[in-house]
This record gives C-alpha cells, structure tokens and sequence, in this order.
C-alpha cells in the first residue's frame, strides 16, 4: 500500500525518527492539543481567561480524536475524520464502508506535532524546521503574497514533497489500484492541514483580542469580565467576527491565485538564440540594483546565510528576548525593593509561564538564501514554480516578490522580465 511503502521510504534514512515514530503511536491517552503559551505570556492573560479560552476552543474545534468544525467554515468533516485519531480502521477493512482513521498522526505528527505548530518528538533533529501550520503562512503556493494557499497548492506538496528537506513526497505509486481511495487520504491531509491553520489562528486572535478588551488584574489573578460567548453577546460577536474573517481568508484563496499571461510564456518553440537571449537578459536583471538578487543569493547564485530571519524564527527570538528582559527585571527590582510583592510574584509567575512555554520550541535560527546552482528548489522546480516564487516572493521569508502584489499594482519587473530570470535561474542550476 502506498502510504506504508511512503512511510517506510522515509523513515529509513533516519533510524531515530523511526522510534519516535513508535513512541507517538503508542498512545496511552488521548492526545490533546497544546494551548499556545507563548500567545498567552504575550498578552499576559490570567488563568481564568485562559481556561475560558480553552473551553471555547474545545467547544469549536473538538479534539485531536474528535475534531469539530465551526459554523460558518467550509471545512468536510469526514475528511477531518479520515485524518483524525490513531491510525486504524473504523469497521472491517473488507468492507466497503470501512473508515480510515490517524492519517495525520500517523504520516505528519511525529514532525509537525499533534497541534501543528512544528514542534514534534523528531523537529529538534530537522534543519530546516517542520513548518508551523499554525502561523496561517505557507511558502510554496501560488496565490498572491498574503493569500492562503490553495488546495492544489497543498495537495502538490504533498505529492512532490520539499526536496532538500526531510519532508517526504507522498507521490502515487504507478501500481497503485484504487486511485480514488489514495486521492481522498491525500484531500483528508490537505484538509486536516488546513484545520490545524484555522484552528491555530483562530486561537492566536482570540487570545490577544481578549487580553486587550477585557479587562483584568494581573497581580491580583482576578477579572471582573469573564470571557463567555454562551452567555455574553459581545464575547459572542469576538468569537463570529475571527472566524468569518479566517474562514473568508481561506474560501478566498482559489480567487488570489497569480495566473501568467499566456501570450508571455516561453514556449516549447522556441529557438535557441532566443532562448540564450533570454537568459542573457535574465543575467542581467540578477546583477541589477533594480532585483538586488545577488545581496542574498551572491553573484554566483550560491546562496548565503543572512541577518533577517523568517517570521517564525523571529517571533521566537523576539519572545525569548523578551523573556530575558523580564528575568533581568525581576532582578533588578528584588534587588533595589523598588516594586511591592505581590507584583514581583505576579511577574515571577509569568517568567515561569515564558520560560516553559519557550522550552517547548527550538532555536531560532537565520534565514539562509537558497543555493540556486544545486537544481534542487524547494517549493518546484518547473518553470512556473520559480515564476511564482520570484512573481511574488516566499511567504514569512525575507524573499520579496518582484511582480504585483495585488491585481491593477505594477511590480518591480514585468512579467516578461520575470520569465527572462527564470531562464537564468534554470541556466545555472543545470
């Protein structure tokens, strides 16, 4: 069977990841998903908030074993079933109205974690890191900058894989027989993927819009305003108004995808000097002041570590910062008596909150600019691949799109100048 033979393909390479892989799957109680802790440090919500929050959480979303879909988002929950729970059956596999359970846990979890965020048992071993579905940000897509992606967008990542990456391809085999069966596992990832990153946001909202509106008292612990959607109309329309607008973002992103003129595309014609013209003028535009190519990736294309991180890796560096300011504060307040201590507690509290909740993430690291000359591109390799990721950019990465970045806005470059880079970046990657 596909998956297993994927599975195996995959795990054979890292004989760690395999007894991790054991170890998440010998479940001795339900798997629950983890609150975003550094969210809540951040906005310094008190406990009574954040165990409001999490009900509110449970009561949307469900569980791992049980995920639930709110009103108003267009998600299929029998997909979110199929990909949902321990790996397994649901009824006699003989039969025809047999149900796949634990896809994701069993093909994903033991990287991306069971909430998503990245973070599971082998994500410490991976550079780069496996990618927080929770952000709401995905690389490689086809949409405009700050759109979602969309489902094709996702369903060719799983098939291609991240080359270069510890990210498998979940290609079909060529002697697979049902292929219906292994389209619907794969669209109950792709769903599945896409519930953790409304879920994920969600979460992320609503917790710093309760710690701004609501009002509390954090050395103290206690609120006067309690945050209950049941019985409270106003927390009610916080709840409606995240979720129509996540939930709009994503129906959206079929909409937001960046589609080349077809009377500019190279095509397969073409002679050789025109296409040696092309690259020429591609070289160019890679010197250029005007692309400033050859800042991150040099002027041979091989790439270099860079100053900026990508956003995942910088909210986490800001957070630890943050968390370092606070202890040295605490310090310096114990030590000059300048704070009462009830509040020097209440601080200490949150210092401990910080701290644990940085512990459960990695390092952050530096942004590395590809090396174009290898012929390995992480988000394709076709032609169009490189013309969307250079058209507008990597998502959370400090790679900026050189096309429009909306409809009816010039770019940078037309997108004749664009394909003519794409020539160039296949030119020396050969």
């Amino acid at each position: 069977m596909f998956w297993r033979s994927s599975k195996s393909r995959l795990l054979a390479g890292f004989g760690l990841l395999a007894s991790l892989a054991l170890v998440a799957g010998c479940e001795t109680s339900a798997p629950e998903f983890q609150p975003n802790g550094m969210a809540a440090a951040d906005a310094r919500l008190i406990l009574e908030h954040q165990q409001q929050i999490a009900a509110v959480m449970l009561d949307l979303f469900g569980t791992p074993d049980d995920p639930q879909v709110p009103d108003g988002v267009e998600l299929d929950l029998e997909l979110l079933t199929m990909a949902s729970g321990a790996a397994g059956y649901e009824g006699h596999i003989e039969d025809d109205d047999h149900l796949q359970r634990g896809l994701y846990r069993q093909h994903c979890a033991t990287c991306h974690g069971v909430t998503g965020r990245g973070r599971g048992p082998a994500a410490g071993m991976m550079v780069p890191a496996p990618r927080d579905f929770t952000a709401g940000l995905f690389k490689w897509k086809s949409t405009y900058l700050k759109a979602k992606p969309t489902d094709d967008d996702l369903r060719d990542v799983l098939i291609r894989g991240i080359p270069g990456t510890a990210m498998p391809s979940f290609a079909l085999l060529e002697d697979e027989k049902d292929q219906e069966e292994e389209d619907k596992r794969l669209d109950a990832l792709v769903e599945y993927t896409k519930y953790l990153a409304i879920r994920g946001a969600f979460e992320q909202q609503l917790i710093a819009t309760v710690g701004e509106q609501l009002d509390a008292d954090f050395v103290e612990g206690t609120t006067d305003e309690p945050f209950d959607p049941a019985t409270d109309e106003a927390d009610q329309q916080i709840v409606d108004q995240l979720l129509t607008q996540i939930a709009a973002d994503w129906r959206d992103a079929e909409s937001q995808v960046v589609v080349p003129d077809p009377a500019l595309m190279p095509g397969a014609e073409r002679s050789e000097q025109a296409i040696a013209d092309s690259i020429a003028a591609g070289q160019e535009l890679y010197k250029s002041l005007r692309t400033k190519c050859t800042d991150c990736h040099g002027p041979a294309g091989k790439g270099m570590e860079l100053k900026e991180m990508d956003v995942w890796n910088q909210q986490l560096a800001d957070y630890q910062k943050e968390t370092g300011v606070l202890e040295e504060s605490i310090e310096f307040r114990q030590a000059q008596r300048h704070q009462s201590e009830a509040e020097l507690v209440a601080d200490r509290q949150l210092l401990v909150r910080r701290k644990r909740a940085a512990d459960r993430q990695l390092y952050a690291r530096k942004a590395t600019a590809h090396d174009l000359t290898t012929g390995v591109f992480r988000g394709g390799s076709e032609p169009i691949d490189l013309f969307h990721r250079i058209h507008q950019g990597i998502a959370g990465t400090p790679m900026p799109g050189q096309g429009s970045p909306r409809p009816g806005v010039d770019g940078a470059l037309s997108e004749q100048e664009i394909w003519q880079l794409v020539d160039y970046i296949q030119s020396i990657s050969k």
